[in-house]
């Protein structure tokens, strides 16, 4: 967990997902917006996640604000 991004911290998260004990790498390619990681739940259970938008046309900031949303 040391090597990802913390929320509020550092790196590409710093702006992002604040609400949440995420420890994350973003990436992001012409049509692809992706998010992986780790979020620690409510009752301090661990959780691995992976978000892909894949293949999409126009602006990568609905995808990325999707990815916060989830």
């Amino acid at each position: 967990l040391q090597l990802l991004a913390i929320p509020g911290e550092n790196g590409r998260l710093e702006n992002r997902c604040n609400k949440l004990k995420v420890f994350a790498k973003t990436g992001t390619l012409s049509g692809i917006s992706s998010m992986v990681g780790y979020v620690f739940g409510t009752n301090g259970s661990l959780y691995s996640f992976v978000i892909v938008a894949n293949n999409y046309t126009g602006s990568k900031k609905p995808f990325i604000e999707l990815e916060d949303n989830i």
